[in-house]
C-alpha cells in the first residue's frame, strides 16, 4: 500500500520552495520539491501524490502534457507556482 504521507524533510522542502523569492525558487529547489512529492520514488508524481502540495492539484491536469496521469520532472518544472 502506497503511503501518501510526506516526510518532515519533504514538508520542509515544500514550505521552503513556496516561501522562497522567485530568484531562489530555481530548478534545484523544484527538483527537491519534486523528490519530496514523489513518495514512491518512481520518478513521477501521481495525482494522489500531488494532493500533498497546496497548488499542484489544480495545476495537475493542465501540466500533464502527455496525458499519462502523472507528472515527470520536465512537466513539473514548467509549472509556475508564483502568486498572481
Amino acid at each position: 500500500m502506497k503511503s501518501t504521507i510526506m516526510s518532515v524533510a519533504g514538508v520542509m522542502a515544500v514550505l521552503a520552495f513556496l516561501s522562497a523569492p522567485p530568484a531562489v525558487a530555481d530548478k534545484d529547489a523544484k527538483a527537491e520539491v519534486f523528490k519530496s512529492l514523489d513518495v514512491d520514488g518512481n520518478g513521477f508524481i501521481s495525482k494522489e501524490e500531488a494532493e500533498a502540495h497546496e497548488d499542484l492539484p489544480e495545476e495537475f491536469d493542465e501540466s500533464d502534457e502527455n496525458g499519462d496521469g502523472q507528472l515527470d520532472m520536465v512537466e513539473f518544472g514548467k509549472i509556475d507556482f508564483e502568486e498572481d
